[in-house]
């Protein structure tokens, strides 16, 4: 998957989600299943969801243990804008 098409992929999923990223694997599926652009290729779409996922976790997991460490709050960063 190039990065052109990362990038539209990205942007497809999150208004399908209403602007949330991947967070269940249920989600995944059913992204892939029903809603994914039918150009592109199925374990592909699900295998970039998937790291997008992780990288999140990855993510959300450091700015809490610092929120926890520092006392500082990042909730802000973790909400979808709009909600």
């Amino acid at each position: 998957m190039t990065s052109q098409q990362l990038g539209l992929l990205k942007a497809d999923y999150l208004e399908w989600s209403g602007g949330c990223e991947p967070d269940a694997e249920e989600d995944i599926a059913v992204y892939v299943e029903y809603t994914r652009p039918y150009y592109l290729d199925k374990d592909d779409v699900t295998e970039a969801l998937r790291t997008w996922w992780r990288e999140t976790e990855a993510k959300w997991t450091v700015e809490h243990r610092v929120e926890q460490i520092s006392g500082k709050d990042f909730s802000h960063r973790r909400q979808p804008p709009g909600r």
